[in-house]
């Protein structure tokens, strides 16, 4: 049975070929694509965008083909395929490129550019080391669900895991990586798809005013510290920012040209972020009613009826198969949401209630005032939206460009794609703060409140006088605060890409809750684990399942400890790993399955195996 690896002594060069290759082979598919659809117009940076959006969104697609058929191992054989179809593409591109003189580079447009390769390149070495403690998603679901589809052979369902039924396009290019060449190169598409969305800023701003606009625009959204840190990250945010902001960028290009091409791939590009998360669905309103409006003020392009086809059946067509296969799976497309309305698998209402109390722990209130400040909260409250109490401005926060430029760039850009873009922006936040104010979630409507934002910039630095020399003085503060915050946060992790440290080092220190995977991972081969506040089971070689998160035990507070040793019995499991929080909460308090496994271990049922790290890894009685 083939496996995934978990940790690897390699250096980085070898991901970043693979990552090369991959690149090489997103844009060909991309380039292609516009083939097909006959999109002639839209500038090199619009172009190469959209085109890097698709191909990630369409390999996507081909390797969930093969995961459902059940060729996973022999995935990276099979990846050939789309790679030998982008070759045609590149070569027609290569061999056809256009070549001009551009407008003479500024210093300050430099000084852009060198931030922008600057924090690029630091995320992308801190990408390649091992995920820790700080991607917590990502070894609980976002890495971990691929990881054991590799090893199953193919992509199967996962009753103990309610995240696996989530949308899952980004994770199927992390499956690829993780074939291919492990977590480093995996983690290296979250950062390209990081940086495809600042190349979608650059492009919205560029397109409609100067290159220094565009290159801000794109500054702006990377010296927010939350999108340097997700770019190191194995998550999907970022993913699910770049198709909505290449989603509205294809719409703005089709307002202005109205090549039918770029409406069906605003299309396609919102129904690849229906495949990252559901939550997409709520971009669908702004972009229809752009269709409308400037399909009833260009008569002879078509009806409207076939303008909105054009854009809704291509999202249907590329974003339902997740839907399909989580109702087939589960009985219920949006699981485990909307459970009240669809219902679903070893779900209940208790556990739903559970999963809404956590997201509207997050915040600072959802009153209208509350609504009106969220700018200023963001900015100067970051603590209070996210998991990061202790170190809250290194890894959630805005930084202070968005409150300082994004209502001067609303003020001063008087044109209807500011119109748009601040629609977009009002929606997705007004969602967010509705849902769930994890700042995280936040990040797609960055993307136009940093153009926005660097056209106020660029707005401002066009003044005589004090106020240019203020903004330059302020940007660049900024901007270079946000650098500073980065290598602060990231260098630990990049020593590992540099080879300065050792994989295992890194992890000891960043993740004191790795030595406890080591010493399950040492078990005899055959043993099985259930997990008990604690879901980050990517570091794990051996079977393993969640024991919270679902009503698969089929236990609940009335249970016996001698209906636990039965149900551990049935379902093959051999050990426990109970986490730290468990251990104060649940177990200490001794109620619910906490009150179970004291009584199993009193009753001899459970026998402490060993405490490591602060967590407590448990023997069943009888078990091989």
């Amino acid at each position: 049975m083939g496996a995934a690896p978990l940790l690897t002594e390699q250096v980085a060069l070898v991901p970043l070929l693979w990552f090369a290759a991959g690149v090489l082979v997103c844009a060909g598919l991309g380039l292609g694509l516009l083939r097909v659809l006959r999109v002639g117009s839209g500038s090199p940076a619009l172009r190469l965008a959209v085109a890097l959006g698709a191909g990630m969104g369409l390999l996507s697609l081909y390797v969930l083909a093969v995961g459902l058929l059940g060729g996973l191992r022999h995935l990276p054989w099979l990846l050939l395929a789309p790679a030998l179809a982008a070759m045609r593409p590149l070569y027609r591109q290569l061999r056809h490129r256009r070549r001009g003189e551009g407008a003479p580079c500024s210093w300050g447009d430099r000084a852009l550019a060198a931030f922008l390769a600057a924090s690029g390149l630091v995320a992308l070495l801190a990408a390649l080391a091992p995920s820790n403690s700080n991607d917590w998603d990502g070894l609980s679901y976002h890495l971990a669900v691929p990881a054991l589809y590799l090893r199953h052979g193919g992509i199967y369902y996962l009753p103990w895991l309610s995240h696996s039924n989530f949308p899952f396009l980004q994770e199927m290019l992390y499956l690829a990586g993780l074939a291919l060449s492990g977590q480093g190169l995996a983690k290296l598409f979250h950062w390209l798809a990081g940086g495809v969305a600042a190349l979608a800023a650059f492009a919205l701003v560029r397109d409609r005013t100067d290159r220094s606009a565009g290159l801000l625009a794109a500054a702006v959204l990377v010296s927010a510290p939350v999108v340097a840190w997700e770019a190191t990250a194995g998550m999907s945010d970022l993913a699910l920012t770049m198709y909505l902001a290449l989603a509205a960028a294809a719409l703005l290009q089709w307002d202005v040209r109205q090549e039918r091409g770029w409406l069906a791939l605003s299309g396609l590009m919102l129904g690849f972020a229906l495949g990252v998360k559901v939550t997409a669905a709520v971009m669908l309103p702004v972009l229809a009613a752009l269709v409308v409006l400037r399909g009833r003020a260009a008569p002879g392009k078509g009806s409207l009826a076939g303008q909105l086809a054009l854009l809704l059946a291509p999202a249907a067509l590329v974003g339902l198969p997740w839907y399909v296969k989580s109702y087939l799976w589960t009985g219920n497309p949006t699981y485990p949401f909307l459970y009240g309305i669809f219902g679903g698998r070893y779900w209940s209402q208790g556990l739903a209630a559970g999963y809404r109390a956590e997201q509207l722990g997050f915040g600072m209130g959802r009153g209208l005032l509350a609504f009106l400040l969220v700018p200023w909260h963001l900015t100067l409250h970051p603590a209070a939206f996210a998991n990061f109490p202790h170190r809250p401005l290194i890894y959630n926060s805005l930084g202070p460009l968005f409150l300082a430029l994004g209502p001067v760039g609303l003020a001063c850009w008087r044109r209807r794609e500011a119109a748009f873009l601040a629609a977009l922006a009002a929606v997705w936040l007004g969602a967010w703060f509705l849902l769930c104010q994890h700042l995280r979630y936040a990040l797609p409507g960055l993307v136009p409140l940093a153009a926005l934002a660097g056209l106020a910039g660029s707005y401002l630095l066009s003044r005589p006088g004090p106020a240019r020399q203020l903004a330059r003085a302020g940007i660049a503060a900024a901007l270079c605060l946000s650098l500073a915050i980065q290598l602060l946060v990231c260098w630990p992790g990049a020593a590992v890409a540099l080879g300065a440290r050792l994989p295992a080092e890194y992890l000891a220190e960043t993740m004191p809750e790795y030595a406890a995977f080591e010493r399950l991972n040492a078990l005899p081969q055959g043993s099985r684990i259930i997990t008990l506040g604690e879901t980050r089971g990517f570091y794990l070689r051996h079977d393993y399942l969640w024991g919270e998160h679902s009503t698969y035990l089929g236990l609940d507070g009335t249970a016996t400890a001698g209906q636990l040793l039965d149900r551990l019995h049935a379902l093959g499991v051999t050990h426990l790993l109970v986490g730290s929080s468990f251990l104060r909460t649940t177990m200490q308090e001794n109620v619910g399955v906490g009150k179970l496994l004291n009584d199993a271990v009193a009753a001899g049922q459970l026998r402490p195996l060993a405490l490591v790290s602060g967590e407590l890894i448990l023997q069943v009685a009888g078990a091989p």
